[in-house]
């Protein structure tokens, strides 16, 4: 399939999904400390003044599992001067709410508290109330350089948030200077680094936070940001993730969710957010909604987005009046999208072209797209629109080809809408405009695909439902796409039709449909590998095995790539047919000989079935050779182990995969481990791994496995 633009074209987002602007107005878990917390503050004679040093505070401080919400509840059990020691760790770890709180209670005790004034200042300039924080910083008499430090701290945030970066940059360094391991200055560092597009330099800055402190929330939160952004979203995911598991906070429940979406795993992401649709901060209720809508129309589910939105307040609703508007269009529901997106902001012109385009209004969508002109003249996306009714009436759409960019994702696009102008008479010219889709299917390649099927690509096409259905399925509208690809596809069986109606058949569970249509395409243009995948993806979801083999030995057969061959291994093990699944794990070797997925495959092939032990024994070693911290790895060459009978080297081995499990081992480890500990008659520790297994349903393979074994074990003593 192609490679989707995004939701950024809608300007839908009315909310950043991977920068969260009010994060430091959110109760931060502190730095989980192994010194006190005047020590990291750079205190010379820091024992003096820790009256805290066995404190319940400090010891949840210590732990890196206290909030904000968990220090104000503990305040009545401190004294004055221990909140106020509470306070400077607060500011270190930047716990700005909770800093605030604190301050609140003890500013009577201590007026003119340098701490005090910097808690309030940055509240100000996080409140954009830039006026009154320059004044409270103008205030701060500092007297030592502990107290420079927090002055300075507070000045570079009030630079950061007005945009002065040199500025802050310059007041953070001065504080580093002062007190080299202040980390939440190396976190607005890393913040402005990023900010003046040093990327990798406060990419590295946040690592090395992190490194220090991994369990720091406001480094965890721009680093999984920093993820985010730059694509990397099973890193992102991660980030989010550790911080899930600190604090439960619905920001980590978001940035989380935002990952999964951009993985494809809507249904983790509704679950994610569910927690938070009722959050008391409109920032955060309103990016949960849209986090939820985005998976449920990712998964399909376009009466359950619906239902989301229906009972919203209005505020929410006029917040997110362009999704509401969005949704009606996904369920069909033109005229209520028209009745939501009147307004004249681009966002809602967008929405109410297409929708008229839908109705085949296409005199009034031409009005309403020379308004959305001359709001985004320079909008890509209006150039397609006024390019789709182009061709829709006939005229020429050169002059917006000449519009778009070289390397926009709408170029394609239009040249498949030129060639359809063109006619399939003149088979010179539909060639050479051809020629320049391949941007619009990924992994057609024209010049390996006769002329014949070339022209086929669009012959006999039913034009103006290809023009519709080819414009929503750009734009992302995948139920009214699916709609007009059947129709084009009705009347003749052209591949794009074919081809692209098949695939969100697909997704949309409309297998026997996709089937069917994706056979048609196989007819127009077999040298196409792309489609013998989409078959194999079709016919393994109907459970079809052999078909799907055959289909997956056929993308092979044009187009060999390990991860196809690992999958028709896969499928080949299952069926029974051992020589062929070992031929495709080879070839998965061969084709990738330092991926050590297709090594550890073909090693595990080997254990399973006892065979080629010590062949398998090098591929595991190999594998981990390239990833030398993986537990399944060496769960592989564990029983590799067991299997050539030498059982010392594989209790060695698994235990080094418990000790690298953090905690959280795989049964499949666990069980192996405790068959190794019976064998060698350890006996009841092999018991103890197994009860693990045995009370745990979640792997009914092991879990039977783990019983019998336990059985037999009991049955024995």
């Amino acid at each position: 399939m192609k490679q989707k633009p995004g939701w950024l074209w809608w300007g839908l987002l009315l909310l950043n999904p991977f920068i969260f602007s009010f994060v430091h107005a959110i109760p931060v878990t502190p730095v989980e400390l192994e010194s006190s917390p005047l020590q990291l503050l750079g205190a010379d004679n820091y024992s003096a003044y820790d009256p805290l040093s066995d404190g319940d505070v400090i010891q949840h401080l210590r732990s890196g599992d206290a909030t904000a919400n968990d220090i104000v509840t503990d305040v009545d059990k401190l004294s004055n001067e221990e909140l106020r020691v509470v306070l400077m760790t607060a500011l270190q770890t930047g716990e700005i709410a909770g800093a605030v709180a604190i301050a609140g209670r003890i500013e009577k005790y201590f007026p003119q508290d340098t701490y005090i004034q910097v808690a309030y200042a940055l509240k100000s300039a996080f409140d954009g109330d830039i006026v009154r924080a320059a004044m409270r910083i103008e205030k701060i008499n500092a007297t030592d350089k502990f107290e420079r430090a927090a002055r300075l701290l507070a000045s570079a945030y009030l630079s950061m948030r007005s945009e002065k970066t040199h500025q802050a940059l310059k007041e953070l360094d001065a504080l580093l200077d002062i007190l080299p391991e202040h980390a939440y200055a190396r976190v607005l560092k890393a913040e402005v680094l990023l900010k003046q597009g040093q990327v990798k330099k406060g990419a590295l800055l946040l690592s090395e936070v992190l490194e220090l402190h991994p369990n720091m929330r406001i480094a965890l939160i721009n680093a999984g940001s920093l993820a985010l952004r730059s694509g990397n979203n099973q890193m992102a995911a991660a980030y989010f993730s550790h911080l899930r598991e600190i604090d439960n906070s619905c920001i980590a429940r978001l940035g989380e969710a935002s990952a999964n979406n951009a993985l494809s795993k809507s249904q983790n992401t509704i679950s994610l957010v569910s927690p938070c649709l009722n959050h008391p901060e409109q920032e955060i209720r309103l990016q949960s909604l849209q986090l939820t809508v985005e998976s449920y129309l990712a998964a399909g589910r376009y009466l359950d987005a619906e239902k989301t939105l229906k009972n919203i307040t209005e505020s929410d609703r006029l917040q997110l009046a362009l999704l509401v508007a969005k949704v009606a269009l996904f369920n069909s529901n033109t005229e209520k999208t028209l009745a939501l997106s009147s307004a004249n902001e681009p966002g809602m012109l967008l929405l109410h072209v297409l929708a008229l385009i839908e109705q085949k209004n296409y005199s009034k969508a031409t009005q309403r797209v020379k308004i959305l002109r001359e709001k985004a003249p320079d909008s890509e996306s209006t150039l397609v629109l006024i390019a789709t009714l182009n061709i829709l009436a006939g005229n020429s759409i050169d002059e917006e080809i000449a519009g778009l960019g070289e390397g926009s994702s709408y170029r394609a696009l239009l040249h498949v809408y030129s060639a359809l102008e063109s006619g399939v008479d003149n088979i010179d010219e539909v060639l050479n405009t051809m020629a320049k889709t391949d941007g619009l299917i990924k992994g057609i390649q024209l010049s390996k695909i006769s002329a014949e099927s070339q022209s086929s690509l669009i012959k006999h096409a039913d034009r103006e439902n290809l023009v519709l259905a080819l414009l929503f399925y750009q734009f992302e509208i995948e139920p009214l796409a699916l709609s007009h690809f059947q129709e084009s596809a009705k009347q003749q069986s052209d591949f794009i039709s074919t081809y692209l109606f098949a695939t969100l058949a697909e997704q949309a569970g409309m297998l026997e449909q996709a089937l069917q249509s994706i056979d048609k395409t196989r007819a127009v243009l077999p040298e196409f590998s792309a489609v013998h995948q989409v078959r194999a993806t079709i016919l393994l979801k109907l459970s079809r095995l052999e078909l799907a083999l055959d289909a997956l030995n056929e993308v092979l057969s044009l187009q060999p790539d390990p991860f196809t061959a690992l999958k028709a291994g896969a499928i080949a093990e299952r069926l029974g047919k051992l020589e062929q699944a070992e031929q495709l794990y080879g070839m998965a070797v061969l084709l990738a000989p330092n991926n050590f997925i297709g090594l550890n495959q073909l090693a595990w092939f080997y254990a399973n079935h006892g065979i080629r032990l010590d062949e398998g024994i090098a591929l595991a070693k190999k594998a981990l050779e390239l990833s030398p911290a993986s537990p399944n790895l060496l769960d592989t060459l564990g029983w590799l182990h067991v299997q050539n009978g030498d059982l010392k080297s594989a209790q060695s081995v698994f235990n080094q995969a418990l000790t690298l499990s953090d905690g959280k081992p795989g049964h499949s480890i666990l069980f192996h481990l405790a068959y190794v500990e019976s064998q060698l008659g350890n006996s009841t520790l092999a018991k103890n791994l197994l009860q693990r297994i045995a009370l745990n349903p979640e792997n009914q393979k092991y879990q039977q496995q783990a019983q019998a074994l336990l059985a037999e074990l009991v049955g024995v003593n």
